[in-house]
């Protein structure tokens, strides 16, 4: 009988040890290290008025190391401004705006009247991409007026993270809006010297690591 019950307690022994190790291996599989994912967004903007008299190239590489132009210029659709790409544009536009405002509101409206264009970039951990933008000067331009307003164009990143348990790096994924500069009321006669100073401008540009 003695036996009997000293089998039986190994036996459950035995049991509690096995469950044990099945805990172990769930618990070992749900802190495994997951490399994250990021989604970087690129946003390139344009006043209308400098649409006027120029394009906005934004050429990048993505993650995979390939190399694409996108060109923004008079007459696209405006994409959306995100909530948090409105902030970091509008921290450096109005500064510009307030020191040009004409005292009517009307120069200082003139830094939202803008178009829009998001590119969005998956990133792996690990990976990196980079970006750049360019205004270009017109040559198809048409006078309607005797005065013209240009605005440099802005290209600058925001980034998120989309996937992974790995410390958050989306941070490393932001740039700020290069300065902004304004020529309000510039003679058209003139304009041909403005091209001459902004015409290849560097409008923003970033080496990003993740």
């Amino acid at each position: 009988m003695n036996w009997m019950l000293a089998a039986i307690l190994i036996c459950g022994a035995s049991m509690v040890v096995t469950s044990c190790g099945d805990d172990d291996d769930d618990n070992n599989k749900g802190s495994e290290r997951t490399p994250n994912t990021y989604e970087v967004t690129v946003t390139a903007i344009l006043h209308k008025c400098t649409a006027e008299f120029f394009n906005l190239d934004v050429e990048y590489t993505d993650a995979d190391g390939k190399k694409s132009t996108v060109t923004v210029k008079a007459g696209d659709l405006s994409e959306t401004l995100s909530q948090e790409a409105s902030t970091i544009y509008h921290k450096q536009s109005d500064l510009v705006a307030a020191a040009v405002d004409d005292g009517n509101g009307v120069n200082k409206a003139e830094f939202e009247k803008y178009i829009v264009k998001n590119i969005k970039i998956t990133v792996p951990e690990g990976k990196k991409i980079s970006f750049a933008g360019t205004a270009r000067a017109r040559k198809d331009y048409t006078l309607t007026s005797q005065y013209a307003n240009i605005i440099t164009p802005v290209v600058f990143s925001t980034c998120k993270l989309v996937s992974g348990n790995s410390p958050d790096m989306a941070m490393s994924g932001y740039s700020g809006v290069k300065k902004i500069s304004a020529y309000m009321g510039v003679e058209t006669s003139h304009l041909e010297e403005m091209f001459s100073t902004l015409d290849g401008l560097n409008a923003g540009k970033a080496e990003i690591s993740m």
